[in-house]
């Protein structure tokens, strides 16, 4: 028999760099077989602006950070203009056929980066198999 598949989401908004911009609690037994990530930012200064985004087991991110421990997912954009002005930005990634297990009581975090004056808004669809 085949173990039902659950999704959980994480999703929120921010203006700027956001440790546990949001989180959700694994209160099973785990894999994690597929993920997505979306970011949509509205760019409104020059270039260089950045939005970057990680999905992770530890309660602080560590976008930028060698070697860090405990990130599930990650993801970013940039702004690539030469003068002022604004500049909608987005991204949607997926991963599937990953077999990442996670103790029940596992809580995962959605973190975000931002270099710049943008809105952001970041998600992640989480999909778990209990077992």
């Amino acid at each position: 028999m085949q173990a039902s598949t659950i999704t959980r989401k994480l999703a929120g908004t921010t203006a700027g760099t956001t440790n546990d911009l949001a989180h959700i609690d694994i209160g099973y037994r785990a894999r994690l077989v597929a993920f997505t990530l979306s970011i949509a930012a509205l760019a409104n200064y020059a270039n260089g602006d950045v939005t970057r985004t990680q999905v992770s087991v530890a309660s602080v991110g560590s976008l930028g950070t060698n070697d860090a421990q405990g990130v599930l997912a990650e993801a970013g954009i940039n702004c690539l203009i030469t003068t002022s002005g604004m500049s909608q930005l987005a991204a949607n990634i997926a991963q599937s056929g990953l077999g990442i297990i996670l103790p029940a009581g596992t809580r995962v975090y959605l973190h975000t980066l931002c270099v710049g004056n943008q809105s952001t808004a970041v998600g992640a669809l989480l999909f778990l198999e209990p077992f």
